[in-house]
């Protein structure tokens, strides 16, 4: 196969399902060239179901979900190639130690300080880094951890010399000149390029698009539903015989509706 063509494993768990054949549709058309076309296409339809006003201000986790399921999921499936956990997983093993621990204390864990080299007591190694580095042979002291700290191995804000153990020294001297792109492989950095090529555009024309009335010619609906509404002011100069015969004329309601929508505006003292 050509680069990028490798074949797509779906998460086990049953037949193929609708969000598996957008993907296989979208590998089609990255092979084709067209992606961009076809994930505008899929934005044109789903972004509206999930941004409308019916998801909002009440519906916040409902709407979450929908973007996740419909929007997000998918593209992580195709970017992916197969289960996104799992890949995840191995791209973590492709990447080198990072540069800081960060290790959060469990109460009752033991922590190191350095006395000739921590800038104040506070700066603490957990065990394993300290058994790893330098400060075991300086002047140091243990404490047991109440919770909720973290090891200051690597930040080099922290100490006044050495402040790597072994473990985190292999990150702070990694190839610097290496590109960490060249180490994903092929097929997913260049589903991923192509992705961010057609979703950084389409994010950015719909954050600035003034336009309150239309959306770009390309991502309008194709049955457009009718948007407009009938609001009815509560003012001092109508009586209610006007407002229940406009009414009347405008929502081609009954004479009863027309009165009770009357009264409610009257009792609420607002508009409807």
């Amino acid at each position: 196969m050509a680069a990028g063509e490798e074949k797509i494993m779906f998460p086990s768990g049953g037949s193929s399902t609708i969000c598996d054949q957008q993907v296989i549709s979208w590998q089609n058309h990255f092979q084709q060239g067209t992606l961009a076309q076809a994930l505008r296409s899929h934005w044109k339809k789903q972004v509206p179901l999930i941004c409308s006003p019916l998801y909002l201000p009440g519906n916040q986790p409902l709407e979450e979900d929908e973007t996740r399921k419909s929007l997000l999921f998918p593209l992580e499936l195709f970017i992916c190639g197969g289960e996104p956990q799992e890949v995840f997983s191995q791209l973590k093993n492709l990447d080198n130690p990072r540069q800081l621990c960060g290790k959060v204390f469990k109460v009752g864990e033991p922590t190191y300080s350095c006395r000739d080299c921590g800038m104040d007591p506070t700066c603490v190694l957990c065990i394993e880094c300290f058994q790893k580095s330098t400060h075991k042979t300086h002047r140091y002291k243990m404490s047991t951890s109440g919770g909720g700290g973290y090891c200051d191995c690597g930040d080099e804000e922290a100490w006044r010399g050495h402040p790597f153990c072994d473990i985190h020294q292999v990150g702070a001297v990694a190839d610097e000149d290496q590109d960490p792109i060249l180490v994903l492989p092929e097929g997913l950095r260049l589903r991923t390029e192509a992705v961010l090529m057609c979703a950084v555009p389409y994010i950015l024309q719909i954050i600035c698009w003034q336009d309150l009335e239309t959306l770009p010619a390309d991502l309008e609906p194709e049955n457009k539903e009718d948007t407009y509404c009938c609001m009815l002011y509560n003012d001092e100069v109508h009586t209610y015989d006007q407002v229940i015969k406009s009414l009347n004329r405008a929502l081609d309601c009954t004479q009863k509706e027309a009165v009770d929508f009357a009264t409610t505006v009257d009792r609420e003292r607002g508009r409807r």
